[in-house]
């Protein structure tokens, strides 16, 4: 069996930050203003409370 990369992510609108950040060498996380959850995965609406007031 041959190891092979795996394709990268396509950007969407929720996550072409996260990824242009990523390519820059920076990680970014969203903070909830909501509940204060930090979480990663770029996604709009706080997995916990599922606020949108995130950051």
């Amino acid at each position: 069996m041959t190891w092979s990369p795996r394709p990268a992510p396509e950007a969407n609108l929720e996550t072409e930050c996260y990824w242009r950040a990523a390519s820059n060498g920076d990680f970014l996380v969203r903070e909830c203003n909501d509940c204060g959850l930090v979480y990663h995965y770029p996604r709009s609406l706080c997995p916990d409370c599922f606020s949108d007031d995130v950051e």
